[in-house]
């Protein structure tokens, strides 16, 4: 079946693109 990723991971990716944009 498919697999939906794992909250922390989707939240630690989203987390780091945040990051990335707030520094830009």
């Amino acid at each position: 079946g498919n697999q939906l990723p794992d909250p922390l991971t989707s939240f630690s990716w989203i987390s780091a693109v945040l990051t990335l944009l707030t520094l830009g």
